[in-house]
């Protein structure tokens, strides 16, 4: 804290000491700083950005002449705004011109969550878009850009009605310090109620882009990096100085801003603005303006012989704050032209307004010849001229009354000169090769877009004409982008002491930034324009197609692969939104998922596995049937041949019997035969003998 010293007796002045600085040592120091920042600003740079804006705006040139054309060719501003276009499309949130990215001190899940933080600061708690949009326009027309990344502290105040609620509650909502109760009243039976005021955290990062005009810095620095100060200001009431937390009691002796002080780049870049005014007008005493300085200077306050970085606020001849060290400065710079050992490069504007300033001349020679063309000089006798008026003012259809056909005559225009039209045609070429941006980027040469010429060839030749503007573009990649986001994250790493919930995935998920190392490493896209985006998808898609035939790299090339693949092909077609059509192989849904499918898999592979083991022991089954089968014909083929065999045998015995009884019928017969016979003999010797019938 800054130390009062009384010198003198009770009623005498008190010295305000800082350090081994006295406020009027320090104020004296701080003063020669800003006076040599503003004077290198107010001797060249700033004339030369007024000159830029009028060349911009096309304001007249200051060689007119009266009754000659004043036709203005809006050179600057086609080139600024040609570079700016290809430069948006860049650098426009849908694109990932930079990125963290993985390293020995965060993990691929850390540099995720980083980039996405960093592009939630920039494009949604801020307004990226203009931000960036703004930037381009003074690094091409003011020399330089300047980016202010810093923390801004606020608190919210929520007023709350408490409800009827028990003491021994209330206390415990009392405990937590964001909550202050303003009133309480007793209910009775240990019942209160009141108000109570919430106060919420608020703070957030601010970028913002400061006016080229109200930046500078150590004009003997060959970068900021070496600087030994470089401060910014700006014009505030005492009332707005005081809602800063200023002490109101300094506040209240600051002179207000000098009317007569330089205001050449702001009058410049209202000069197309007739209404606009100076700010002379007198609005009363309570909104006269008090210009406070913001200095970030090396200084020794402790009289040790080495110098610290400290931040200090200063307006008039008072230091208002205690000078505060810090790390760093929270300005960031960018030139479209950057120039070695320099801390100021040029703008495109510088190159381009002396071809602005020929071009017109030689367009307005043109319009003044075709004018004369149409509204020829005449040589006239006036004597013999009734109506002298009409060959002044030459009325369509007017009539000369003369006496003599001779009295008028017209004088011969000269002809333009046959290489006027090549001069002009050499300018434009002189400015594509000075801004790099071609006549076929802005679809201003039409003679390219014919039939024999391709859409692609097109391109190609628009993108050759374009190499510095992409130059460019990878130099603001680097030199702003970069130190841009790596600011955010530092910032949020040192004041985001709870988790921040950040979109990955399609999901809010809580990350501890304090966790993130400050030295974070940050890549920059390979493919920043339209062009070279689509060429690089369909290279990707490309090797995705390889990759998925391919019999050996197939087993390499997994889920969380294909993933990061098809990610950088959605984020080179500007859809930044991908996870609402892939999902991330990390989350743990997915992987639920993948393992429900495995399961699920597994079951059919045991049952397809089931299934060709039954059918192999069918199969086995059905060769050992048919092995019987064969065996059983076998058998019955032999048994068959034996069966024959038993029947011929049988048959033969058979027939064997039958002919033996045959044989024995036919004895038997015969012997029946003899017996009867015999029998016949003997009955006939009986009767014979006893003279009457005898019967055996």
């Amino acid at each position: 804290m800054a130390e009062v010293i009384e010198l003198f007796e009770d009623d005498s002045p008190e010295i305000v000491q800082f350090g081994e600085y006295s406020e009027k040592e320090l104020v004296t120091l701080l003063s020669d700083m800003v006076n040599d920042g503003q004077d290198y600003l107010d001797a060249e740079v700033n004339p030369q950005r007024a000159e830029s804006l009028q060349y911009y705006y096309g304001e007249p040139l200051g060689n007119e002449k009266k009754g000659r054309s004043k036709h203005i060719s809006m050179d600057v501003f086609d080139s600024v705004e040609g570079a700016k276009a290809i430069l948006s499309e860049a650098f426009g949130a849908t694109n990932e011109a930079v990125k963290f990215e993985p390293s020995s001190a965060m993990t691929e899940s850390m540099a995720k969550a980083a980039t996405q933080y960093t592009k939630t600061v920039m494009f949604q708690d801020n307004n990226g878009y203009q931000v960036l949009r703004d930037s381009f326009h003074d690094g091409l027309l003011s020399k330089i850009a300047v980016f202010d990344v810093d923390r801004e502290e606020e608190e919210e105040e929520i007023e709350h009605q408490i409800p009827p609620m028990p003491v021994q509650q209330l206390q415990q909502v009392v405990a937590n310090p964001d909550v202050e109760v303003l009133s309480l009243q007793d209910l009775g039976a240990g019942l209160v109620t009141g108000v109570l005021i919430q106060r919420k955290d608020t703070s957030k990062t601010r970028v913002r882009l400061l006016p080229p005009e109200k930046f500078a810095l150590d004009p003997e620095a060959e970068c900021k990096e070496t600087a030994r100060f470089c401060f910014d200001w700006e014009d505030w009431t005492k009332s707005e100085l005081i809602e800063q937390g200023f002490d109101p009691e300094i506040i209240e002796d600051l002179p207000p801003v000098n009317d007569d002080e330089d205001q050449t780049v702001k009058q410049a870049r209202h000069s197309n603005d007739s209404t606009w005014t100076t700010g002379e007008q007198d609005y009363g005493e309570a909104n006269d303006l008090y210009r406070l300085y913001r200095i970030f200077a090396y200084l020794d306050m402790d009289n040790a012989g080495t110098t610290s970085l400290y931040k200090v606020y200063m307006a008039g001849d008072r230091i208002l704050t205690d000078p505060e060290p810090v790390d760093s400065d929270p300005y960031i710079l960018w030139s479209s032209i950057p120039l070695s050992h320099r801390w100021m490069g040029m703008a495109q504007a510088d190159t381009t307004k002396a071809i602005q300033k020929s071009k017109s001349v030689l367009q307005r020679l043109i319009i003044d010849n075709q004018h004369r063309v149409n509204t020829s000089r005449m040589l006239a006798n006036t004597g013999l001229i009734k109506n002298p008026r009409e060959l002044v003012a030459q009325h369509i259809g007017g009539v000369i009354d003369t006496t003599d056909m001779d009295a008028v005559r017209e004088l011969p225009t000269p002809s333009l000169s046959p290489v006027t039209f090549q001069t002009v045609e050499m300018l434009d070429q002189e400015l594509e090769g000075r801004n790099g941006v071609s006549r076929l980027a802005q679809g201003l040469n039409p003679d390219a877009v014919s039939f024999q010429n391709s859409s692609k060839v097109i391109q190609q030749l628009s993108n050759a004409g374009n190499r510095r503007i992409i130059m460019m573009a990878r130099d603001y990649a680097e030199t702003a982008m970069k130190p841009l986001y790596r600011r955010i994250l530092a910032l949020g790493i040192e004041h985001e002491k709870k988790p921040v919930p950040i979109l990955m995935g399609g999901k809010w998920v809580p990350v501890q930034l304090s966790k993130f190392p400050k030295d974070a490493a940050l890549g920059v896209s390979v493919a920043l324009t339209e062009q070279e985006r689509s060429n690089r998808a369909a290279g990707l898609l490309s090797m995705h197609t390889v990759m998925a035939q391919d019999e050996v790299i197939k087993s390499l090339y997994g889920p969380k692969q294909r993933y990061n693949l098809y990610g950088q092909v959605f984020a080179l077609m500007g859809e930044k939104a991908f996870d609402q059509y892939l999902q991330d192989p990390d989350d743990p849904e997915f992987q639920q998922k993948m393992a429900q499918q495995a399961q699920i898999q597994q079951k059919k592979q045991q049952e397809v596995e089931a299934t060709q083991k039954a059918l192999v022991q069918a199969q086995l089954v059905d060769a050992q049937a048919k092995a019987q089968r064969t065996q059983v014909e076998a058998a019955k083929s032999k048994g068959a041949l034996a069966l024959d065999r038993g029947e011929l045998d049988r048959k033969e015995r058979a027939d064997n019997v039958d002919a033996q009884s045959t044989f024995h019928d036919d004895l038997l017969a015969d012997r029946q035969f003899e017996h009867q016979v015999w029998k016949d003999h003997a009955e006939v010797a009986l009767e014979a003998t006893q003279n009457r019938p005898v019967g055996l």
